[in-house]
C-alpha cells in the first residue's frame, strides 16, 4: 500500500506538486485536476497502510504476552475494533467525499462536498489517540514482570521504540492543523508539508512495527553462524580432560610426558601404574589406550553483524 502512496506522490510531483497552483494552470490546467485525482486515490492507500501495522501491533502484543489476563486481553479486541472501525469510516467518508465524486477533483462540476481538509483533521486526531492507546497496552503487562526495575525499564523503552511511529502520527496532526486554512487556496505548493509527513507516516509505521522480527531474525543467523564455526572446530577422539576423567592416573603419564621422559621403560611403568577397573569401560590392565592431543579454536562471529 505504501508503495502506491509513493508511486502516487512521484506522478503528481512529475505533474506540478511543489509549485504554485496558477503556475501550473499556466502550463495546463488538466494537470491541477489529474493532482486532485492522484490524491484522491492515495488517500485510501494511506488509510491502509497506517491501519495494518497497529493491526499487526496487536498481533504482535497478543503473541508476546501469552496470559490469561482478560483485561489485556479485552484491551487488544477494543483496540483492534477501533483500528478496523476507523480504516472502515475513512474509507467510507473518502467515497462519499463528493456527490458526485468526480467533483472532487472537478470542483467546477456541480454538486456538493463535505468539508474535506477539516476531515483529515478529524482522521488525524482519531489517528493519533487510537496510536496512543496501542502504545500504552504492554505497559502493565511489562511492569508487572518479576524482573528488577532496570531490566523492566529497557523492556518498556524497546517497546516503544517498535512503535515510534506516534511520534510522526503527531508530526503530522500538528502539520494539516496548521495548514488547514490554507491548504484549498493554493493545493499543489501547501501540501507538500503535509505529504512528507503522511509518506513518513506509512514508511516509518511499517518499519518500526518489523524490528521485533528483524533482531529475531539476525540472533537466528548469528547462532546458527556460531553452531557451524563451533561444528567445524571439533576433534576426533578422546580430549585430555575425557581422557584424565576416565583414567585418574593418565596425569602422570601427561606430566611424565611433559617433561621429555620418553624412554620405553619409565612409560611401562607408568602405565601399569595406572589401574583400571574392566567392569564399565571394558579396558584391561595391559591395554595401553593413545593419548590423543585436542586443539580447539573458538571463533568469534558476532562482529559480522
Amino acid at each position: 500500500m505504501e508503495l502506491v502512496v509513493l508511486s502516487l506522490v512521484v506522478a503528481w510531483r512529475q505533474i506540478g506538486m511543489g509549485h504554485h497552483s496558477e503556475v501550473v494552470a499556466a502550463i495546463n490546467p488538466e494537470y491541477l485536476m489529474a493532482g486532485a485525482r492522484y490524491l484522491y486515490v492515495a488517500t485510501f492507500f494511506f488509510d491502509g497502510s497506517v491501519s495494518v501495522p497497529k493491526l499487526s501491533a496487536l498481533f504482535f502484543y497478543a503473541r508476546v504476552f501469552r496470559s490469561n489476563n482478560r483485561a489485556f486481553r479485552t484491551h487488544l479486541w477494543i483496540a483492534g475494533g477501533l483500528t478496523s472501525a476507523w480504516l472502515l469510516a475513512a474509507w467510507i467518508s473518502t467515497i462519499l467525499e463528493c456527490r458526485p465524486i468526480a467533483k472532487v477533483w472537478n470542483t467546477a462540476l456541480p454538486g456538493t462536498c463535505i468539508a474535506q481538509f477539516q476531515w483529515y483533521l478529524s482522521t488525524a486526531i482519531l489517528s493519533c489517540m487510537i496510536d496512543f492507546y496501542i502504545l500504552l497496552l504492554p505497559v502493565p503487562m511489562i511492569w508487572g514482570l518479576q524482573a528488577s526495575v532496570k531490566r523492566r525499564i529497557y523492556l518498556l523503552v524497546a517497546f516503544m521504540m517498535a512503535y515510534s511511529v506516534v511520534v510522526l502520527s503527531l508530526g503530522r496532526l500538528v502539520a494539516v492543523a496548521q495548514l488547514i486554512p490554507v491548504m484549498s487556496q493554493d493545493l499543489t505548493w501547501n501540501f507538500v508539508q503535509y505529504g512528507y509527513w503522511t509518506v513518513l507516516e506509512g514508511s516509518i509505521s511499517i518499519i518500526s512495527i518489523s524490528v521485533p522480527s528483524c533482531i529475531a531474525l539476525v540472533k537466528a543467523l548469528r547462532d546458527r553462524s556460531r553452531s557451524t564455526v563451533g561444528s567445524g572446530s571439533k576433534g576426533v577422539g578422546a580430549t585430555p580432560n575425557n581422557y584424565m576423567s576416565l583414567h585418574p592416573s593418565a596425569h602422570k603419564i601427561v606430566k611424565s610426558w611433559q617433561k621429555g621422559h620418553a624412554s620405553s621403560d619409565s612409560t611401562d611403568k607408568l602405565i601399569s601404574d595406572a589401574h583400571v577397573s574392566p567392569g564399565e569401560y571394558g579396558h584391561r590392565r595391559d591395554t595401553y589406550t593413545p593419548l590423543m592431543v585436542h586443539v580447539e579454536t573458538d571463533i568469534d562471529v558476532s562482529w559480522l553483524l
